[in-house]
């Protein structure tokens, strides 16, 4: 998980950009999306994705939901 992966962030309430590490995605996850599921703490969240550039593939794809 050093070469290729995403990050899901929360941004630190009252912070206009600090944000805390919270889960870091890698390898192949397109037959276990239903693991995927990621509820955030709080109103904002931050993706990071990092890549090495040594392989090319089709992207990644999200979907969000907000719920009351």
């Amino acid at each position: 998980c050093s070469y290729d992966y995403l990050e899901i962030l929360e941004i630190v309430p009252g912070s206009n950009s600090s944000s805390v590490p919270t889960r870091k995605l890698c390898g192949d996850w397109s037959s276990k999306l239903k693991l995927l599921r990621y509820v955030s703490r709080g109103p904002r969240l931050r993706l990071r994705f990092v890549s090495d550039y040594s392989h090319h593939y089709g992207g990644f794809k999200a979907k969000v939901s907000m719920e009351n």
